[in-house]
């Protein structure tokens, strides 16, 4: 047989032998052995693992939600500030002493609370009579002062519109008054200027009636109308000054009186406004104090009862909740950074009276997030406020890691080709993020911490299939190899091992198919 004839019939055997091999894999014959491995313990750390976008914070508009004189100002425009700083304080005195007060009368409620069953002795009677004359004392005081506020916010009012306002004005006390330039506004001031005048007239015959025995609810609140009317119309009218150019009408000094002159104004009624609605609230606690008083000592002469004890406990709570509310005022009465940032505006000045509905600090942010959407599916493992740790690697910086936190999951949902998503804000942790390089629109890999589970039972990923019920199970097999499928309960998972809650116990061996 010639040489190439050989080389011909050794190739032909030996693709048999190849197909053959093949068609024998391919039946099963040839199949991998399984897998065999014991069930071990591990740490298993869950996270999220989703995609982010680096934007940057807004710009924060800071008020007081009480109104006050303002005690300090601890920053100024162009300050850069951290989480958490004091930036303006109002003079809290007052409600400290109030908080003083019911301390004191905290104190004494629970005292009472204890005698309650056996009684007040003539020397208690006499001791809450003596409370009782007080407290009618200070209410006496408090009416008093909301007279003297009541009074005096007139005063202020009339000087404001008559002795202040009227300079830009002709006829000013007439029908037919006139704005003296011209104005955008000038209907409108020459209307409320009008109307001014009708109530300047009838609430200064009102406060004639005042004594009191008056309604001094009903005066407060006629005053408080007034006021508001004039704050408005002052506003506009140095709106409508401030836009007015000096020429052959109006002098560039006349205008510089006016301006200076409407200003006072504001901030005198602004004062009324502030200091009547503390002598209500005043005159309200004093009411409050004397109603207790008076229960405290008709219950005492009527003996001990049941019912005594049930009343104590009422005043006792009503004494905390007062104290609550006075102690969340002061609170309350100063602003702290909600973000770390630039200073851009202080609109306040020590000594100046807050108004509410207006602006204290404007807080610019130096700081970003990353906003990262999260499927419904995990979004339950997110808490809302102040959880989770965040992992950030971003797309530009590869081989640096960076430390976050979830600070906030806004609560309107998005929609992605039909799947839901809730956005997730991730606020970076201790970094100088302007000094790393990250800029607005960065994109970044999350990694969100969300549970840690050191040694426990643990299989792979892969090692488990689901039943048509929706139940784990993984294939048990013993020492002679005999298999048996068995249900196990799953928890956490790291995405290459998952935790087993039961189902499984430690040094047992489980199979997975090569294939």
């Amino acid at each position: 047989m010639s040489k190439p004839s050989r080389y011909i019939i050794f190739i032909v055997i030996l693709g048999i032998i190849v197909a053959g091999f093949w068609t024998y894999k391919k039946i099963g014959g040839g199949k991998g052995q399984d897998i065999i491995l014991d069930v071990t313990k591990r740490d298993i750390k869950e996270t999220v693992k989703v995609r982010g976008e680096v934007v940057a914070e807004k710009e924060v508009n800071l008020s007081f939600p009480v109104a006050g004189v303002v005690e300090k100002i601890y920053v100024k425009e162009g300050n850069q500030v951290a989480i958490s700083d004091p930036l303006i304080k109002l003079d809290t005195a007052d409600y400290e002493f109030q908080v003083g007060q019911v301390n004191a009368s905290i104190a004494e409620s629970e005292a009472e609370l204890e005698k309650a069953k056996t009684g007040a002795t003539p020397e208690e009677l006499n001791i809450l009579q003596v409370k009782l004359d007080n407290a009618k004392a200070n209410l006496s005081d408090a009416k008093g002062s909301v007279l003297d506020k009541l009074q005096d916010a007139y005063t202020k009012t009339d000087d404001a519109i008559r002795g202040k306002a009227d300079q830009i004005f002709s006829n000013s006390r007439t029908s037919a008054v006139s704005l003296s330039f011209s104005s955008d506004l000038k209907v409108e001031l020459e209307s409320a200027r009008i109307a001014l005048e009708t109530n300047l007239i009838t609430w200064d015959s009102s406060l004639e009636k005042l004594s009191l025995d008056s309604d001094l609810s009903s005066f407060i609140l006629s005053a408080k109308s007034n006021l508001y009317k004039a704050r408005s119309f002052l506003d506009n009218a140095a709106a409508a000054v401030n836009a007015a150019q000096s020429g052959s009408n109006i002098a560039s000094a006349t205008l510089t009186v006016w301006k200076t002159d409407l200003s006072t104004a504001r901030t005198n009624v602004n004062t009324a406004i502030t200091n009547l609605v503390t002598a209500e609230e005043k005159l309200a606690t004093a009411n409050s104090v004397v109603s207790l008083a008076a229960a405290e000592l008709d219950n005492e002469k009527a003996g001990s009862r049941k019912e005594d004890i049930k009343i104590a406990e009422a005043n006792l709570d009503s004494y905390k909740n007062q104290l609550g509310v006075l102690q969340d005022k002061i609170k309350k009465s100063t602003i702290y950074a909600p973000v770390s940032g630039k200073v851009t505006k202080v609109s306040l000045e020590k000594g100046e009276v807050f108004t509410l509905g207006t602006t204290a600090v404007v807080l610019s942010s130096n700081s970003y997030k990353i906003q990262a959407d999260i499927s419904e599916l995990e979004i339950g493992k997110i808490k809302n406020e102040g959880g989770n740790a965040v992992t950030l690697k971003f797309d530009a910086f590869p081989d640096k890691e960076f430390i976050g936190k979830v600070f906030s999951v806004e609560p309107q949902q998005i929609v992605k080709d039909g799947d839901i998503y809730y956005r997730t804000n991730v606020t970076f942790d201790g970094q100088d993020v302007a000094a790393s390089g990250i800029r607005p629109g960065m994109s970044a890999d999350l990694d969100i911490f969300i549970v840690q589970k050191n040694d426990v039972l643990a299989i792979p990923e892969s090692s488990f299939s689901k039943k048509e019920d929706g139940q784990a199970k993984v294939t048990l097999i013993d020492s002679k190899g005999n298999k048996t499928d068995t249900v196990v309960t799953l928890g956490i998972s790291d995405g290459e091992y998952v935790e087993v809650l039961s189902g499984l116990s430690l040094g047992q061996k489980i199979t997975i198919s090569e294939n």
